[in-house]
């Protein structure tokens, strides 16, 4: 079985830009380029020479993509003319040219006249790497990220959570509550960077967690939260959502992923 492991590469950074252009007096519309810069040394120092790093952004209809200029141990390249929004961003390693090695996505803001950082979360496709990974870490059956995780295996909605999270990921874990969510967000977590480092990366992702230590909304709905950017589906029950529906909280039967949250 492919053995997955987390890592992040700190140092992909974009950065957008102060090139603001006006554009014709009838469509007002500012656009800005996308400067992205990706640091190797993570996958050298495992004995890796990387030969090609493609990356993809997408944005509603609008896709594009390019081969990142590999320079020793850093890989760059710029997109043009983007208009200002939020872009998807996917990335493949590839080792000695044929070798798909990693892959990785994540999100970012193009904004006239502003840098922003952006972190993407790499994952190595290999199962034999026979190295520790001080950027993520990885648990038998779950992965870890920053003081949360998330199993690998989806489970019912009546299943002994609790159970689960101690035979995964030790007792030095419990089930991820929604409050540990609202807590990460109002002492300034990004929601968003934290589900893609679950692998919770596309809209509607979502995974089990308890509400106020409650594991069931009902006799047959169990709890889980979802990934809305701001979009809440019609006919979504939320019972409640952190920063106008970025992230929502529902309940259902469906199997589904735990998160879980170091005590």
């Amino acid at each position: 079985m492919t053995k997955r492991i987390i890592i992040i590469f700190l140092s992909f950074v974009l950065l957008i830009i102060n090139c603001s252009k006006k554009s014709p007096p009838t469509e007002p519309e500012e656009v800005s380029d996308l400067l992205i810069n990706m640091l190797l040394k993570p996958a050298t120092d495992n004995g890796y020479n990387v030969t090609r790093v493609h990356v993809r952004i997408t944005r509603n209809t609008f896709a594009d993509s390019m081969d990142l200029t590999i320079n020793g141990e850093s890989a760059g390249g710029t997109f043009t003319d983007l208009k200002v929004g939020t872009y998807r961003i996917e990335v493949w390693v590839v080792y000695e040219d044929t070798t798909l090695i990693a892959t990785g996505s994540g999100t970012g803001e193009v904004k006239a006249g502003m840098t922003v950082n952006v972190t993407i979360t790499v994952t190595f496709l290999t199962g034999n790497l026979g190295v520790t990974v001080n950027w993520g870490q990885e648990s038998k059956g779950g992965i870890l990220f920053e003081d949360f995780g998330i199993t690998d295996s989806a489970f019912a909605y009546d299943s002994n959570w609790d159970a689960i999270c101690d035979s995964i990921f030790g007792l030095n874990y419990r089930v991820a509550d929604w409050n540990d969510l609202k807590s990460y967000y109002n002492n300034g977590g990004d929601l968003l960077y934290l589900f893609d480092g679950l692998g919770l990366t596309e809209y509607r992702d979502g995974a089990s967690v308890k509400r106020n230590g409650n594991q069931f909304y009902s006799s047959s709905r169990s709890y889980f939260a979802s990934r809305h950017e701001h979009k809440l589906p019609s006919g979504w029950l939320a019972h409640d959502n952190i920063d106008n529906y970025l992230i929502s909280l529902g309940s259902w039967y469906h199997k589904r992923k735990i998160m879980v949250h170091k005590k």
